[in-house]
């Protein structure tokens, strides 16, 4: 192959990695190393929405969001998220996905409030977590353009929204659900 040939192969695979980088694929693993020297693919989210929330620390916040429901907060949607918001003023509630943005590290084993023994992290909802993405039921109080004025919010002043998504009750509640080992702590 000519030195023409390599250079624009190259060339294209480099425009490729960085074209698939620009849209949050994860294309090149071993690129980023995060904190324990582990292999991290750089997966990135589009921020869609900022939560105004009463809460200006975690410490404020109640442990989960059911625990205020009647705290009012306020999603402001990004500007061309908007339309994407049409007709979801027909459901009550709606889940909140959020990133936990002011969180660092994490361990694979924490203890909780809710019990003195260590649990695994994905057996618990600690936001210190590898991906610290949240998430809260709330109940949706009103839709006005791109203002979502929600109840039950757990999620500081600021944090960063990264989707929505519709709860429904007949998809997304299990009556035979269990609590593990979280159950009667905590009530």
């Amino acid at each position: 192959m000519s030195k023409k040939r390599v250079c624009i192969a190259v060339l294209c695979a480099t425009l490729f990695i960085v074209l698939m980088a620009s849209f949050g694929a994860c294309c090149c693993k071993g690129s980023v190393k995060n904190e324990r020297g582990e292999e991290d693919c750089g997966i990135v989210f589009k921020r869609i929405g900022v939560v105004h929330s009463p809460y200006t620390s975690g410490k404020k916040a109640p442990r989960q969001g059911k625990l205020a429901p009647d705290v009012e907060s306020l999603i402001v949607m990004e500007p061309g998220y908007e339309t994407g918001l049409k007709d979801i003023e027909t459901f009550s509630h709606i889940i909140v996905f959020y990133v936990f943005d002011r969180v660092s590290g994490w361990d694979l084993l924490v203890q909780t409030p809710w019990d003195k023994k260590r649990h695994g992290v994905f057996a618990t909802r600690t936001p210190r977590r590898p991906n610290p993405i949240g998430f809260t039921v709330v109940k949706l109080v009103k839709h006005s353009g791109s203002n979502l004025y929600v109840r039950g919010l757990d999620a500081l002043d600021g944090t960063p929204v990264i989707d929505l998504k519709p709860y429904i009750p007949r998809f997304d509640a299990f009556e035979d659900a269990s609590e593990g080992w979280l159950g009667g702590k905590g009530k």
